[in-house]
């Protein structure tokens, strides 16, 4: 569940930028979704708020250091000439409420700077998604059970993967390049000389990554030996991985290879709820469903665990795909609930 403290991030963050001006109509849409939390408009309309009412507050008390008379305007507290004199303290209360004002303000933007020197955790649960826009523009869009940690100063842009898939969407900054760190592997988009990059990365295992590329270039960190097998390369110290190629990267080395852009859209089926697959052993399939699902498939026969599957399914919706195996390969399943779990698993096996 999303903190308190990152929904007012995020709610300042859309604040800045707006004020900011050039807001495209495509950050106007990602904000537009990000407030259909009614969490998320709550925070927004009471943070604008604040920022509105302190940047009214900057016309009250000029630099001369004179106080607006307006603000006095309404007073209850009225004097004429034959009031005997007395200290005019709604004129310091006023002028301390302007600075006290224009206080919170310079906090606020102090607050704002400062934040967005933070690193920014983002993590959906198992079945979930989310879509991210930094504070470059840059755009994440989370895969089930995933977890990220963001930084955007004005020096350097930075994401952590902890755990789970994302796909990034690059901004072309030639003073910032975007950096991906997982399991020790980084990953550079937006090289200098280069335009913006969009690419997914994976973290399977401890140390296995995948990362594949579907628009410009991007740099993998270094590693102690390369396998570019595929793609014939000679071995460097960072390899360029480029549009329409898949890295896997293993503590053995790096493996490049070229598969195409309909192969790369097809493994990111799953930005638009889906699993698509061509020829992958039930095995593999079941794996995959069990990253969006808590009811578990478990092929218990392995005379049919290298059967060939292909298809597109709903990631969410285990029960159709078992419906597909039970028609189209004589699959028998057989749903159960551990005594020491509260997830279901279904049991698959050949039809007797």
């Amino acid at each position: 569940m999303t903190r308190a403290t990152d929904i007012e991030q995020r709610a300042s963050e859309w604040i800045v930028r707006a004020e900011a001006g050039n807001f495209t109509a495509e950050m106007q849409a990602d904000m537009d979704h990000w407030l259909q939390d009614p969490r998320h408009r709550v925070t927004y309309i009471r943070i604008r708020e604040a920022w509105r009412r302190a940047g009214r507050l900057r016309g009250a008390r000029p630099l001369d250091g004179e106080v607006n008379p307006d603000l006095l305007k309404h007073s209850n507290l009225t004097f004429d000439e034959d009031t005997p004199a007395r200290p005019k303290w709604p004129v310091w209360v006023a002028s301390a409420a302007a600075l006290t004002l224009i206080t919170y303000l310079v906090w606020l933007l102090a607050w704002t700077v400062y934040a967005a020197a933070k690193w920014i955790p983002y993590t959906t649960s198992i079945g979930g998604y989310e879509n991210v826009t930094l504070a470059d523009g840059s755009r994440i869009q989370l895969n089930t059970d995933t977890q990220i940690r963001a930084r955007v100063t004005a020096k350097q842009r930075e994401l952590q993967l902890v755990r789970g898939e994302a796909l990034l969407r690059v901004v072309h900054d030639a003073r910032r390049p975007f950096t991906v760190r997982v399991a020790g592997t980084s990953v550079q988009a937006d090289p200098p000389g280069r335009t913006g990059a969009a690419f997914s990365v994976r973290l399977r295992a401890a140390r296995a990554v995948d990362v594949a590329v579907t628009e410009g270039t991007v740099l993998l960190g270094p590693s102690e030996h390369i396998l570019d097998v595929a793609l014939g390369r000679s071995a460097t110290p960072s390899s360029s991985v480029e549009a329409g190629e898949l890295a896997n990267v293993r503590p053995q080395g790096v493996h490049l290879e070229k598969v195409g852009l309909e192969e790369l859209n097809r493994k990111l089926s799953w930005t638009a709820g889906l699993l698509a697959f061509r020829g992958e052993t039930l095995s593999e399939v079941t794996d995959e469903f069990n990253r969006f699902n808590r009811r578990h498939l478990v092929v218990v026969d392995q005379s049919i665990a290298e059967r060939r599957i292909g298809g597109a399914f709903q990631a969410t919706d285990p029960d159709s795909f078992v419906a597909a195996l039970r028609k189209g390969f004589g699959v028998r399943a057989e749903e159960i609930r551990p005594v020491d779990s509260d997830d279901t698993v279904i049991r698959l096996s050949r039809a007797n």
